[in-house]
């Protein structure tokens, strides 16, 4: 006669979950980066989109109407719109607790703001950021895979830089899950 044994129940893990709609190609690549540095918790699924540039309202518009049962979500957008059209951006997200992080006036002075290297002025405006990213601190490497953003931004001085870089903290918090 067989003895009764229990069976053990294996218990599921439940993670939590972030959605982030990034404005394009170079935000989600660094959003993805920081995802691979600081998302370490196997208790935390961060999936990080690619918006495809567009309007700052579009890019929240993604973050509300992608299907999915998400814990938080995040639109990551530039702020060098029109005033009428970040406004609309806000207040809908406001309206769909959506998560703003807002880089200004782009990722590009995100970046420049968060580098360790050499410093440079951030400029005001867009095309100077694109410009300075790309030229000095690029250099002739035209793509922004993880080894070269490893180069580029190590997690050591992302960890000195955010605590001066108030975007940059957002963006580290979301990949943490601070924001649930």
């Amino acid at each position: 006669m067989k003895s009764l044994t229990k069976t053990k129940i294996k218990k599921r893990l439940i993670k939590k979950s972030i959605l982030v709609i990034a404005e394009g190609f170079r935000d989600t690549n660094f959003m993805k980066y920081l995802d691979s540095l600081y998302t370490r918790s196997n208790k935390l699924n961060v999936i990080v989109r690619n918006g495809l540039g567009g309007t700052a309202t579009g890019i929240v518009q993604q973050a509300i109407n992608t299907p999915g049962d998400y814990d938080k979500r995040v639109s990551v957008i530039d702020t060098d719109k029109s005033a009428k059209e970040m406004q609309c951006a806000y207040d809908l997200a406001d309206e769909n607790q959506i998560l703003l992080i807002k880089n200004t006036p782009c990722i590009e002075a995100t970046l420049i703001n968060s580098y360790s290297g050499d410093q440079y002025e951030t400029p005001k405006n867009t095309g100077s950021c694109k410009k300075i990213y790309e030229k000095k601190i690029l250099k002739s490497n035209k793509i922004e895979g993880y080894s070269e953003l490893r180069k580029i931004f190590p997690k050591k001085c992302l960890n000195e830089k955010r605590k001066t870089v108030s975007v940059l903290e957002e963006m580290i918090s979301v990949m943490e899950g601070k924001v649930l």
